[in-house]
């Protein structure tokens, strides 16, 4: 093939080179036409033509002489044929290059017919006009030439350029094209198909200036118009368009003439070409034939072949071939074992085979072969010979299309016995032992406490593919999977945490940057900070700027939490031992709401001054009633923990009890990526609200953390909860006690735009408490700004 190639190559070049020389310049286009399309034809032709020369031979009379050697002692082994890596490289390389120029033909094509069909059209007839909005050189696909609408309706084209344009479809121009483009594909690798399809294309503009000029249009004139509607723009694969860079070539060829005279000559010369190169690139082949010889040279021949036939009779052959026994056995994709169609137990293999040696057959002459439906694998393979060996046979045969096995047991030459196992495949897949490098990893990491284990992400992935695709047999002997506990650090943040982070800072850098009234809200805040933690120092540096937040006012030092029930105990105590015993407004007020039995009687009233005989009810059951209200109240109300955690009591009975606002809180941490707990097992987010959605009587706790992952938490008993819930904190100070604060630290104040002293910001918020205040730090500096406009921080 590659000699087929190289002369068909040669043939190319030396017609193309004739053609440059003596036919490119010459007026006779049309027999250039055909003259670049034959010598192509030709060119793959003659490399195929096969010459035959017969030549006869006298006989030659031959006497056979032994020379073989009749022992069955020697044994040849049979070579393997390697396999030639160098010739499938180059066929895959081939085959590549034939797939990008087919899809870049049809391409071509379909973006012709998408252009055909999605544009306004009009026939003359046979040909179609096709008018595009964009700005194109008119070109020409079979009977369809592509304008340029706008020009084509101001009647801006000139008669010559369609006149031309016509030429290249009635002389069906677009054949040539197709014919080259298939032969492209074919021979992509081969330049001078592309020089042939340019001097093509470029005999194609001979023909239709040729065309127009006869008509009866100036060269001068038409030169003009060539000038003004050539480009430099990419010439259309499958048309042909007017290009400037042929302009050249084709003026000097519309000023010359070629005599009838000349074009004769130059035509024949072809055909001496073409002879010589028939007979140096074609093939030859010599047949030889025997002549008959006399009737008694061919006795004496007879003789000859019979006198050396009763020599070999004559040879004492003591030879007696011994029977032999086959043993198949055919292995299923499941691994399953069959002899005769007889499934067989791996463990009971051994008992089977012996089963079926035959009682004359001796068992060195006994040959176990197995043939797989599939792959087969060295571990499987190695446990059936193990099997097979109990049985003492000592041949054994494997057949598959594919034998899988680790990297370090092949070896490119063994050492051959007779107890080596024959193994005939298709192809070998070579395995890292991967296993092992999971196991390497994994305890590496096991050993690591897992308070302090981090995994980097490369190791994390090598480890879970690995998992991932182990069987569970060997899930159960190979080394625990290394867990991390939820961190808040991880190597950068996600693609979806940036573009979040990116959409917020923009948001408040913008409004920060109007220097105007600003709403804050405390979620975003928080995952700002969550997510910029989380970024790496690239991500930070690529990424918005971190908005400069105005610092609200301080909140006040919030008091140490104290076990509220037994607060409560105390209240009630001293609220019982200051009041006066015969005070009932207060029990009634109380007890109504709290105990679910009738109203109690109310006391008899007496005048101011009178005693009143009846003696007040005991303090123990006072003291039983309020804390029984108590304890309900506990039990049924919303609990804030420290930090802004909280826990609620959620799908109960009585619907005072359920909290209104919890499902919004959990959709804005989902929102942050919290991570759900049921019970103390993580769960998903869906899982997680679909848990709150549906379960009856559940805790549900909420850690909205802003420097680490936010976290829920879902409990069915009570008793798990366990976050001390604090007293409500102290009102913070108004706005007037932190401007006297901040004066004091020398911090700048304005009112109304412009700056104002700090006595002044006080005369201000003394005499209008409606005044609102707002402080932020630039530069280190402290600023407030005292508005009327209202200020929110959330």
């Amino acid at each position: 093939m590659i000699l087929f190639l190289i002369k068909s190559a040669a043939c190319m070049a030396i017609f193309l080179i004739f053609y440059k020389l003596f036919l490119e310049k010459e007026s006779m286009h049309f027999f250039k036409r055909y003259f670049l399309l034959a010598a192509i034809v030709i060119s793959l032709v003659i490399p195929a033509v096969v010459f035959t020369e017969v030549i006869y031979i006298e006989p030659i009379s031959t006497s056979f002489t032994p020379t073989e050697d009749y022992s069955l002692e020697t044994y040849h082994a049979p070579s393997i044929e390697s396999i030639d890596y160098t010739y499938w490289s180059l066929l895959s390389i081939y085959g590549l290059g034939v797939l990008f120029f087919s899809l870049q033909f049809f391409k071509n094509l379909y973006q012709i017919k998408n252009t055909i069909q999605n544009n306004p059209k009009q026939q003359t007839n046979s040909i179609i006009k096709v008018l595009l909005s964009l700005q194109i050189v008119p070109h020409t696909f079979f009977n369809y030439i592509f304008l340029n609408k706008q020009k084509f309706e101001a009647n801006e084209i000139p008669p010559a350029v369609l006149l031309h344009e016509e030429t290249h479809a009635k002389q069906k121009h677009s054949i040539d094209i197709l014919v080259l483009e298939i032969l492209q594909i074919v021979f992509w690798f081969n330049p001078l198909i592309y020089l042939f399809k340019k001097s093509i294309k470029l005999n194609h503009e001979f023909l239709a200036d040729s065309a127009v000029l006869n008509n009866g249009l100036e060269k001068s004139d038409y030169q003009k118009i060539l000038l003004a509607f050539s480009s430099n723009a990419a010439e259309p694969q499958l048309a042909n368009a007017i290009n400037y860079s042929s302009i050249k070539k084709r003026f000097t060829v519309m000023k010359k003439e070629t005599s009838r005279k000349v074009s004769l000559v130059k035509s024949f010369l072809i055909i001496p070409i073409a002879a010589i190169l028939l007979l140096g690139f074609s093939e030859k082949e010599i047949l030889e034939i025997q002549k008959e010889g006399s009737a008694q040279e061919q006795q004496t021949l007879l003789s000859g072949i019979k006198k050396e036939l009763e020599n070999v009779n004559a040879l004492k052959l003591n030879y007696t071939k011994e029977k032999e026994q086959i043993i198949e056995l055919y292995i299923k994709k499941n691994s399953e074992i069959l002899i005769h169609n007889t499934p067989v137990l791996l463990k009971d293999l051994a008992v089977a085979i012996e089963k079926e040696i035959q009682p004359n057959i001796k068992l060195e002459n006994v040959r176990v072969e197995g043939l797989t439906e599939d792959t087969l694998e060295s571990e499987f393979m190695f446990s059936i010979t193990t099997e097979i060996r109990k049985a003492n046979i000592k041949q054994i045969k494997f057949c598959t299309s594919e034998y899988i096995m680790n990297a370090a047991d092949y070896k490119d030459e063994i050492e051959i016995t007779p107890e080596t196992v024959i193994l005939n495949t298709n192809k070998i897949i070579l395995r890292s032992n991967k296993i092992s490098e999971y196991n390497n990893l994994a305890k590496k990491y096991n050993a690591i406490p897992i308070e302090k284990r981090i995994i980097p992400l490369k190791d994390l992935y090598l480890l879970e593919t690995i998992y991932r695709n182990m069987s569970p047999a060997q899930k159960e002997a190979a080394q625990p999977f290394p867990e991390c506990l939820p961190k808040a650090n991880q190597e950068g943040a996600t693609k979806k945490q940036i573009t979040a982070y990116n959409d917020l800072a923009k948001k408040y850098n913008t409004m920060m940057a109007k220097d105007g009234n600003i709403r804050i809200v405390k979620s975003d805040v928080d995952q700002l900070k969550h997510i910029y933690v989380l970024m790496s120092e690239e991500q930070k540096a690529s990424a918005q700027p971190f908005p400069d937040f105005p610092e609200p006012p301080p909140a006040p030092q919030v008091p140490e939490a104290q076990n509220k029930r037994e607060e409560a105990a105390k209240t009630i105590k001293r609220i019982i031992e200051e009041q006066d015993p015969y005070d009932t407004n207060t029990l009634t007020r109380i007890e109504p709401s709290v105990v679910n039995s009738p109203k109690a009687p109310m006391a008899p009233r007496v005048k101011k001054g009178e005693k009143n005989d009846i003696p007040p009810p005991p303090l123990t059951e006072k003291i039983e009633i309020i804390q029984t209200a108590v304890d309900e109240v506990i039990e049924n109300q919303d609990i804030i923990a420290v930090e802004n955690v909280r826990v609620y009591r959620h799908n109960v009975d009585e619907k005072s009890a359920n909290s209104p606002n919890l499902m919004e809180d959990l959709q804005s941490l989902a929102k942050r990526d919290a991570q759900f707990y049921f019970n103390g097992k993580e769960v998903s987010t869906k899982e997680g609200l679909q848990i709150v959605k549906n379960k009856k009587n559940i805790y549900v706790e909420t850690l909205p953390y802003s420097n680490k992952k936010p976290k829920v938490k879902i409990y069915t008993n009570k008793n798990d909860v366990s976050i001390p819930p604090p007293p409500a904190p102290p009102t913070p100070p108004s706005p007037l006690d932190y401007v006297i604060n901040a004066a004091k630290k020398g911090a700048t104040f304005m009112y109304e735009g412009k700056i104002v002293s700090s006595d002044k910001a006080i005369d201000l918020l003394k005499n209008n408490k409606e005044l609102n205040i707002e402080s932020r730090n630039k530069n280190g500096k402290q600023i407030v700004r005292i508005t009327k406009d209202p200020v929110t921080i959330e």
